[in-house]
């Protein structure tokens, strides 16, 4: 190995290390998320426990309580399994508290979202401290993860309690989530609430590197150059590109760091680097 080699090593590893860094902060800071419960009781036991899960994996919550959640849900049962740093409410008196919310967290998680607070999103209705916080937090670009269970038509519990709505009011319904959906919120059912927020937050879940190992993938024609590879992994080194230099095509992750080295390899081999 010549000197300029062992030089592109180490700058490679050292980029590689402080990529690591700043994606474990990035994390950290992400995994301090508030919940807003709105007042929805419907499969209320299964948000709880899918957010229990989460903050086993790290997640740090402050919890925020719509008037009508604060008057329906478990206060005792929310401070047990959540262990919150900080429970704010409606009728706390402070106007600005809803906008100071949205900007102070990254992840707001919304596990019992109601029909009512749905319509006033969709809408671009924000005359309370709830709606304003979410609002606001989707304006912001924050991670907007929704528990639908409570205001999706479709949902087996509602129906098992007697509701039988006619098709042009379950797809109003329907049309407030793809409206908030379209808005920016990553909507889920409670069942799958804790796959869906590392999934969103963290980019980690089925199917992906949880660990942060790069995988090397490749398909496409017979020929050699007709392969497309698919690198998952948070850096991408000259290494990288070398072992895939039989690919005309590289697919990487969208929020892959991809060093100079590997740029201009990947430009000296005619690869073209494709994020998704």
């Amino acid at each position: 190995m010549s000197r300029e080699d062992l030089k592109d090593v180490i700058y490679e590893v050292l980029v590689a290390c402080i990529a690591e860094r700043v994606a474990e902060k990035i994390a950290l800071y992400n995994k301090r998320a508030l919940v807003v419960f709105t007042g929805s009781l419907l499969n209320a036991d299964q948000a709880m426990e899918q957010l229990r899960r989460l903050r086993q994996d790290g997640f740090q919550f402050h919890v925020c309580l719509s008037e009508s959640a604060a008057s329906l849900l478990n206060l005792s049962q929310i401070r047990e399994v959540l262990q919150p740093e900080e429970i704010y409410q409606d009728n706390s008196g402070k106007s600005g508290l809803p906008e100071q919310l949205a900007r102070e967290f990254e992840t707001i998680i919304v596990p019992t979202m109601t029909i009512n607070t749905a319509a006033k999103l969709a809408c671009c209705i924000a005359d309370t401290p709830a709606s304003r916080l979410i609002s606001n937090a989707m304006m912001r670009g924050k991670n907007v993860i929704i528990g639908i269970d409570g205001c999706c038509p479709d949902n087996k519990e509602r129906a098992a309690k007697g509701y039988q709505m006619r098709e042009p009011l379950k797809e109003q319904l329907r049309d407030n989530m793809r409206k908030m959906a379209s808005y920016g919120a990553y909507l889920t059912t409670l069942e799958n609430l804790y796959d869906s927020t590392k999934k969103k937050v963290l980019h980690q879940g089925p199917g992906s590197s949880a660990s942060g190992a790069k995988k090397v993938e490749t398909s496409g024609g017979t020929g050699v150059n007709s392969r497309c590879g698919l690198i998952t992994g948070k850096v991408i080194g000259k290494t990288d590109i070398l072992l895939n230099a039989g690919c005309k095509v590289i697919k990487i992750s969208k929020d892959a760091l991809v060093t100079k080295l590997a740029e201009e390899t990947a430009r000296e081999n005619k690869i073209q680097l494709i994020r998704e």
